[in-house]
């Protein structure tokens, strides 16, 4: 259970992590191993408002493996693990999508993408 993890600026900000609480929870619940295996490399707005073209551009190269996990070590023993990657909204899918790259790039195999919930289209 790998959460999406935000900047530390927008940590430091709410006060709290919403993806990684509900990672942890999820993985205590369903007997799950926990890991925090991806860091944001830069902040990047919230996604809810720019538009779907430049959401993807937002998230590009955003994640990596956290420092100590490095990719040519391929994520020590969670190599060719499968992963479940949890966020807590999607909009338009960039930010999973982007992690997950993340993820396989350490080796690990992205196989379920998990959401609490999911923005509606604006009509």
């Amino acid at each position: 259970m790998v959460p999406i993890p935000l900047h530390p600026l927008r940590r430091l900000e709410r006060g709290y992590d919403q993806a990684r609480l509900l990672a942890d929870g999820v993985a205590e619940g369903l007997g799950l191993e926990f890991a925090e295996l991806l860091r944001r490399t830069r902040a990047t707005p919230p996604q809810g408002s720019p538009g779907v073209a430049s959401r993807a551009a937002n998230t590009r190269g955003a994640f990596a493996g956290r420092r100590g996990i490095p990719p040519w070590s391929g994520a020590g023993r969670w190599r060719g693990a499968d992963a479940i990657l949890i966020d807590d909204v999607m909009t338009s899918g960039s930010t999973l999508r982007e992690a997950s790259r993340a993820l396989r790039r350490m080796g690990l195999r992205p196989v379920v993408l998990a959401v609490v919930a999911r923005a509606g289209r604006r009509r």
